[in-house]
């Protein structure tokens, strides 16, 4: 593996989806929670919203309804909404949302649906650390919700699938970072969890899932595993095309095809990625003056 330093920014993000699987309740629930996180998909931010209000009023669990809000300001963050009022709103929301979880420990043990829980609210804190650059802080959450990993299952869902791509991310991340870290990286992580080979055999296996968001999620996991950490962009560039052909006015999924392109050294066809993606954001009615603006900002850094 090349000397490049692991980011966990883009590694632990994608959580934001399993409560589909674990967290919903009645079909009706699941069908709305699936709209909303569709919306957030397709870059609808006022339609992910109106469904989030309505979401609301159902008989939902308190911890699922705020992780579903958590989700939606995350990807204002990055779309280009970030000022500093709304990232700490958020750490704020986070840590009370652990607290709650984590305090029930000390009474009963903790069920799988809280321990699935605390690994999405653990994940979306390392990326707010690491969006912030705060490297260490970041670790130090990914720390955390390895425990609550270890606490995990095997398949004890109504759907395997969802715990193959938690421990494909698990497995992969571990091996790479363990192949980096070590041996400093064994006083934190059980080793039998770092296990590169098996972590790509099951997201690889994801990939190919009959669920829209498996698939997507292990696409995308995999196009930054190769492309962060294994540093091949070529590699990378096969799934982020498929990323934006699931989700073709994603700006996010579109940057990344963007980055893919530019680190082979493709100018020209990065500069025709970008200019669909200037088209895209313009063309989107859902999207504020400042996040149409965000990812074109973000292009000029590259030149």
């Amino acid at each position: 593996m090349k000397n490049k330093t692991i980011s966990i920014c883009f590694f632990l993000f994608y959580f934001l989806f399993l409560n589909h699987f674990q967290l919903s309740g009645s079909q009706k629930d699941s069908i709305l929670i699936d709209a909303f996180y569709r919306n957030l998909y397709d870059y609808r931010f006022q339609s992910a919203d109106s469904v989030l209000q309505v979401i609301n009023k159902q008989e939902i669990s308190r911890e699922t309804k705020s992780i579903l809000q958590i989700s939606y300001t995350w990807w204002q963050i990055i779309s280009g909404d970030n000022n500093i009022n709304k990232i700490d709103s958020l750490f704020k929301q986070i840590d009370f949302n652990i607290s709650s979880i984590e305090e029930r420990d000390h009474t009963s043990e903790l069920t799988q649906t809280d321990v699935i829980q605390l690994i999405i609210l653990f994940s979306y804190k390392s990326r707010l650390h690491n969006y912030q650059n705060n490297k260490l802080a970041g670790f130090t959450s990914f720390k955390r919700s390895f425990k609550y990993f270890e606490q995990l299952v095997p398949c004890d869902f109504p759907d395997c699938e969802m715990y193959n791509f938690i421990a494909g991310m698990y497995y992969s991340l571990g091996g790479h970072m363990s192949d980096q870290y070590s041996p400093v990286y064994f006083l934190y992580f059980d080793k039998k969890f770092a296990d590169i080979e098996k972590g790509y055999r099951l997201l690889n296996e994801c990939s190919k899932s009959q669920n829209n968001q498996v698939r997507t999620e292990s696409i995308y996991f995999l196009m930054k595993l190769y492309l962060e950490v294994q540093e091949d962009p070529i590699s990378a560039t096969w799934y982020s095309k498929q990323l934006v052909s699931l989700y073709p006015d994603n700006l996010v999924f579109r940057y990344n095809q963007i980055l893919t392109l530019h680190e082979q050294g493709n100018s020209v066809a990065a500069d025709s990625a970008y200019h669909s993606l200037v088209v895209r954001s313009q063309n989107n009615k859902q999207l504020t003056t400042r996040q149409k603006l965000h990812f074109q900002e973000e292009y000029k850094k590259l030149h």
